[in-house]
């Protein structure tokens, strides 16, 4: 539904047939990829029809409506996009893809492996623990057992129960009329559990809350059925089954052709190649004309950095580091570029090599990179912003993201910056 709805405008296959959400939902894949780098993993789905829940409570999802028609002709394409791909994916009568998940959270748990659950929905945060993140896609935001208590305000293990006491209209659980997440979140730290609440709701002194509750008691046990996670659903694959396989090239391509997904094809195709050769750097033909790399490491080089940053017009920067996923990624370096055919480099965290000291870098770059009147620019600055961020500086003066202007300019064409160097350049 998200990479469905996701596409500012709609994409078509040369014969017609729509596209769109395959082409979002395969970015959303290839970011995973590139972002997490899984040993193993898993696409679940819900089923097309009604599911266990619908015979506890009959209206359970009953109001939604039915999906839009160009999304499911597309429902064929995503499956066959992950046949090429070679990524596991299961959709399985009466179960919801939360209670597939959950199975094999229970599964990984068991294990002691580690779980990145991909998601936007607020039920799979019951389970969140020290081995098993949630990652919103869309807003980008990690839900450890802290995130999640900052964002409900209560743990994990009783978000179950908040979700019982202020209902979800738009999956038509009921919940107690009035109550809402802090009057809930009040509640359970109060009492501790929702059982204790409605065994003890005669000891909340507000008089009308404390009469919804115990007027709407069954239907706060039947919410808490309802959002309960199931996992012990019959799945039928074993956690070993899920390991990344190499896509089968033949039939992905194929794919990516018959449906002129040219950019989606050059992003898998990419992200899953084997290592280049290391001489295959020396091949690279450099332009006819004079370069001029600055390493910066001792006090003295970075003063002059420094005020080479300030006095340049537009400063181009880039962080160097260990690791493609921001939020686990270290700082390794920072590279600048301040005209043509002029670049810096700053080490900070090399093995092996003498690197500029950190509390130098902080007090002679740091002042300039948060400096607004210094106009900045980078490719990807998303990435580049969380890295620095974590390492305690906050960039300002942004004035262009190379990467977001060529999506404005060309929407489905790769942004990736070697690819815009040999397009502009």
């Amino acid at each position: 539904y998200r990479a469905f709805f996701a596409q500012r405008r709609p994409l078509h296959a040369p014969d017609g047939t729509p596209t769109q959400a395959v082409f979002g939902f395969a970015q959303m894949l290839h970011k995973a990829l590139l972002d997490e780098a899984p040993t193993h993993w898993l696409a679940a789905f819900d089923p097309i029809g009604p599911t266990i829940r619908n015979q506890w409570h009959p209206d359970y999802k009953a109001h939604r409506p039915p999906p839009p028609e160009d999304l499911e002709r597309q429902w064929p394409l995503v499956f066959e996009l992950l046949d090429a791909l070679n990524v596991p994916y299961l959709q399985m009568e009466d179960y919801e893809a939360d209670d597939l998940i959950a199975t094999y959270v229970r599964m990984a748990r068991e294990k002691g492996w580690p779980v990145v659950i991909l998601s936007t929905d607020k039920d799979l945060m019951q389970l969140v623990d020290g081995n098993t993140v949630l990652l919103d896609t869309m807003k980008e935001v990690r839900y450890t057992p802290e995130e999640v208590e900052r964002r409900w305000g209560v743990p994990p293990r009783l978000v179950g129960d908040l979700l019982a006491l202020m209902g979800d209209s738009s999956d038509n659980i009921p919940g107690v009329p009035g109550i809402g997440p802090k009057t809930a979140a009040s509640l359970l730290r109060q009492f501790g559990s929702l059982d204790a609440v409605l065994s003890r709701a005669h000891e909340i002194p507000q008089a009308k809350r404390r009469e919804q509750i115990l007027a709407h008691a069954e239907d706060v046990r039947l919410a808490r059925r309802l959002v309960q996670l199931i996992d012990e659903a019959p799945v039928p694959y074993r956690l070993e089954d899920l390991e990344r396989r190499p896509l089968d090239r033949a039939k992905f391509e194929a794919f990516c052709d018959r449906l002129a997904l040219r950019s989606v094809r050059r992003l898998f195709l990419e992200a899953l190649a084997p290592p280049k050769e290391e001489a295959a750097a020396a091949e690279v033909e450099v332009a006819d004309r004079p370069i001029r790399a600055h390493l910066a490491r001792t006090r003295a080089e970075l003063k002059a950095l420094a005020e080479r940053l300030q006095q340049a017009e537009l400063v181009a920067f880039d962080t160097e580091t260990d690791s493609l996923a921001a939020h686990r990624a270290r700082l390794v370096g920072l590279s600048f570029a301040v005209g043509e055919g002029e670049g810096w480099y700053v080490p900070v965290a090399h093995e092996g090599v003498a690197n500029a000291d950190w509390g130098d870098v902080r007090a002679l770059i740091a002042p300039v990179l948060e400096d607004a009147s210094v106009k900045k620019c980078g490719h990807h600055l998303k990435y580049d912003l969380q890295v620095l961020w974590r390492a305690g500086i906050r960039p300002r003066g942004l004035a262009a993201d190379s990467m977001l202007l060529a999506y404005v300019l060309r929407p489905g064409d790769s942004v990736r910056l070697d690819d815009l160097a040999e397009r502009y350049l």
